[in-house]
């Protein structure tokens, strides 16, 4: 239905056919897509292989899951990739030069473009290093192989299915989850089990529990759903001309970015305790100069490390995001568009043009409900064929001035520049009994 309010719970994804041989190592994860298609309503998550691209044997175990895995062995009639007007030119003609592997991702790019898939899993270069601006500009999401696995989990947790393809129990809840089965957070949930026997002071084992299996679980689930809500939003926009989901995006996004900060908040509260620094609770503070003098002296290198140019730089946009988010306007991430010749049409020419490719609904509809949907008709119209800049942009305010910055795509970055201080905290404060909840 081209107005269905709701989400989807069927997706379908563009296999390449080169990861066939490296599919023994996602075992785990197609056992997901086949446990997600039980359960009932079934989440439905379609793989696709164009085996027509070459000679590429599909392993007898994967050819068996026919309700949920279609090899392809000849291409669709209609595939073909029309470049939106303001794709650029030199990145157009990556993909047109006569080269075996521009031809095989053009052919992948073709397929997506025919079955309106929710993305391509892939390990090629060509399309990995253009993968965001594909995204921005044509709408094809290009997916890691590697990220194979959080893909699918991400699309589980977004309907409430706390499952995981690392982890084989299936009676697993939000609550529990994140801490005992999450691959990011399990580490540190094993790492505080271990030690809060030898912890005797009350505020430093409260505030360890509540950071290591509290906060950063909700940073994952808000960054989760960041993500699903994404794809959503992406599934939604490739069957229709009409926005949606930006209201769901954004609030799990200043959620996410408000627990971040408070993270590393908290990690200045832990290191008050664990060195028994003597600065109050209300002055400790990622930002705090207050704090870092009074740890200066016995964790020269933790501030180092948090002193360091990239770190510094990130933390300072990690505050201006937060400050936003806690005191100013709310930032919605929206997409930065640029008027374009057939944009600037009047609502004249869009009319008569609208007109004619929507004949049948002009002589279906009244004309009083014609006169209120006409309107919008006209605008998505003009918005459709604006020149996408960026696809989910905010505009920070700062006593500079300000400055544009992309909040969903760098989740991911966040949430991996946030684990990196978190690890530098827990070496820096406890050593050797934190070695290994420290992966960095």
């Amino acid at each position: 239905m081209l107005f269905n309010p709701f989400p989807t719970r069927e997706f379908r994804f563009i296999l390449d056919p080169y990861c066939l041989e490296y599919c023994g190592d996602y075992r785990t994860v197609f056992a997901l897509i086949n446990d997600l298609q039980s359960i009932d309503p079934p989440l439905k998550i379609s793989i696709i292989v164009p085996t027509y691209l070459g000679n590429f044997p599909v392993p007898v175990w994967l050819a068996t899951q026919t309700s949920w895995f279609s090899p392809l062995p000849t291409s669709p009639s209609d595939a073909s990739l029309e470049w939106k007007p303001f794709v650029p030119q030199d990145m157009q003609e990556k993909f047109q030069t006569e080269t075996h592997e521009s031809r095989h991702a053009m052919a992948l790019l073709m397929l997506a473009d025919s079955l309106v898939a929710d993305g391509i899993f892939t390990q090629m270069s060509i399309l990995l290093d253009g993968r965001y601006k594909l995204h921005g500009y044509q709408g094809v999401r290009i997916i890691p192989l590697e990220e194979f696995a959080d893909t699918v989990e991400i699309i589980a947790h977004g309907n409430h299915i706390f499952w995981s393809a690392s982890y084989p129990e299936r009676n697993l809840f939000l609550d529990i989850y994140y801490p005992i089965a999450h691959w990011k957070n399990a580490r540190y949930y094993s790492w505080f089990n271990k030690i809060q026997e030898n912890v005797n002071n009350t505020e430093l084992k409260e505030s360890l529990h509540n950071a290591l299996l509290n906060r950063y679980s909700y940073i994952l689930y808000s960054r989760d759903m960041v993500r699903y809500w994404e794809i959503q939003k992406d599934h939604s926009s490739r069957r229709s001309s009409i926005k949606r989901y930006s209201a769901s995006i954004g609030y799990h996004m200043n959620t996410f970015y408000f627990l971040l900060w408070g993270m590393l908040d908290e990690l200045t509260v832990i290191a008050k305790y664990v060195m028994n620094l003597k600065v109050k609770e209300r002055d400790c503070g990622i930002r705090s100069n207050k704090f870092w003098k009074a740890l200066a002296s016995q964790q020269p290198g933790l501030k180092k490390f948090a002193k360091y140019n990239e770190i510094a730089t990130w933390i300072n946009i990690m505050a201006d995001i937060r400050n936003h988010a806690g005191h100013k306007v709310i930032k919605i991430p929206t997409e930065v568009l640029a008027d374009t010749e057939e944009s600037r049409k009047s609502d004249e020419e869009i009319r008569e043009i609208i007109r004619r490719e929507n004949d049948f609904l002009y002589q279906t509809l009244d004309p009083s409900e014609i006169a209120k949907i006409e309107p919008i008709m006209i605008q998505q119209w003009r918005i459709d064929r604006m020149q996408r800049i960026a696809p989910s942009q905010v505009f920070i305010e700062t006593k500079e001035g300000g400055y544009m910055w992309d909040p969903v795509v760098s989740v991911d970055h966040a949430l991996e520049r946030l684990t990196a201080v978190i690890d530098a905290f827990l070496v820096g404060l406890f050593g050797k009994d934190s070695e290994e909840a420290s992966h960095t």
